[in-house]
């Protein structure tokens, strides 16, 4: 069974999909599909905007958050599955 295997049918974490994936690839679609329509995360009530002044950060709440970039959540990646307005 490949790593990918593995994640679909449970057997990783949420750190687990961070690890596999590229930055570029949003880790919560590994874990919950992609949304059909394909649209982006922006809007969705699970996007938190954190920071204030000079810069924004947005994490998912779907995701374990931390203080550190490693959870930095990109509203352009494709949602997933859980996406809700």
């Amino acid at each position: 069974m490949t790593e990918k295997e593995r994640l679909i049918f449970g057997e990783h974490t949420m750190e687990d999909a961070i690890r596999m994936n590229p930055p570029s690839v949003n880790p919560c679609v590994d874990l919950y599909g992609k949304f059909e329509p394909p649209r982006s995360c922006s809007g969705c009530k699970h996007l938190l905007k954190h920071g204030g002044a000079a810069r924004y950060y947005y994490k998912c709440d779907l995701r374990k958050v931390t203080r550190g970039p490693g959870t930095d959540h990109r509203v352009n990646w494709p949602a997933c599955a859980k996406w809700q307005g």
